[in-house]
């Protein structure tokens, strides 16, 4: 661990910060010995933010989108670009900000505490102080400074957007209730909600077909309890591909303990796809259970006329088309005396 002067570095993020980068440039440079400015500015052209940051001699590295991103107009991914920000640093600390920020005058006693914190507690991975936002009146604590460990930060950035800045395992935060930093963005942004929300919808792409394989290994694990909630997510995620909803919709009511429930489930679930037996067989099942078979029997009549689909659902419960359903069937038509179709399925 450093002692007596250690080397503070400062990084941020630009997009397209022309207005402000020299602004944020000259304000923190006096309380570091190194300012790196990496590029993230997507697919759009840069609007001069790369000429002030040469010409004010920090040190500057890029970040580029990920192919599938590469003509936004802003960056894909916000805790990736802070990583690589983070990354080039080479001082003893590492402090981040906005380029639409401003330092607290005590912004220089503010970074002695934070050392000799770090120095005094060897689990301490992150050190946090006020973040003073100023158009919305709010004084958040949010974490500013890691620590270099070896080859390595003691903090990493996580998530697309919303992002934050997250201890390594076996470490921790502290803060305090000083400000560090002051948000002066010059008004309101109005582009940014569009912006989150399509890295929002580029990270959320595949999550629905994650949470169908997710509460499946649940489900075929006997994990009923914990698979409930996930079979749901999966049914309901918009744009599912049917045959994962359906199926994920009949694992949600098989998992329910409640029997109303669980045949309100099943009910919901035969509507998503009438053309499926599965759901119809497991309803009539319920029924079986308790001994009205006349009310089985009628389902599981409907449920034979549906056709096998073959391989062309690959998820389609085959011991359901295969036996299940017509052992089943057979056993309803003796309880209620359809012998002729008794016979016929005998035979």
């Amino acid at each position: 661990m450093p002692t007596g002067n250690p080397k503070i570095s400062i990084y941020a993020i630009a997009g397209h910060e022309a207005q402000f980068l020299d602004r944020f440039i000259t304000a923190f440079r006096p309380f570091c010995d190194e300012l790196v400015i990496c590029l993230a500015q997507g697919g759009k052209p840069d609007d001069g933010t790369r000429k002030i940051a040469e010409k004010a001699g920090v040190k500057i590295v890029e970040y580029k989108n990920a192919p599938a991103a590469q003509s936004w107009p802003h960056v894909d991914n916000f805790a990736a670009a802070r990583n690589t920000a983070l990354n080039a640093c080479t001082g003893d600390y590492a402090v981040w900000a906005d380029c639409d920020d401003l330092p607290d005058k005590d912004l220089k006693n503010a970074f002695k505490r934070a050392v000799e914190a770090f120095e005094q507690n060897p689990k301490l991975g992150i050190y946090a102080g006020v973040y003073e936002v100023l158009n919305a009146k709010l004084r958040p604590i949010r974490e500013r400074m890691v620590r270099r460990i070896g080859n390595t930060w003691s903090g990493r950035w996580h998530f697309a957007v919303h992002e934050a800045l997250m201890p390594n395992n076996g470490l921790e935060s502290v803060g305090e209730q000083a400000v560090w930093v002051e948000h002066h963005p010059g008004g309101y942004k109005q582009n940014s909600a569009d912006r989150n929300l399509r890295i929002l919808q580029a990270q959320l792409s595949e999550a629905g077909k994650y949470a169908y394989y997710y509460q499946q290994e649940l489900f075929l694990g006997n994990r009923r309890a914990e698979s409930e909630p996930w079979s749901h997510v999966a049914a309901v995620w918009p744009n599912q591909e049917a045959t994962l909803a359906y199926e994920a919709a009949c694992n949600q009511a098989t998992a329910t303990a409640d029997r109303n429930v669980r045949i309100g489930l099943y009910q919901k679930a035969h509507q998503m796809n009438p053309g499926r037996r599965e759901a119809i067989y497991y309803l009539a099942r319920e029924e079986a259970s308790v001994g009205a078979w006349l009310q089985a029997y009628h389902l599981l009549k409907s449920a034979m006329v549906q056709p096998d689909p073959g391989v062309k659902v690959w998820n389609a419960q085959r011991t359901v088309y295969d036996f299940e359903c017509i052992d089943l069937y057979l056993a309803a038509c003796k309880a209620v005396g359809d012998t002729a179709e008794a016979e016929k399925i005998e035979n």
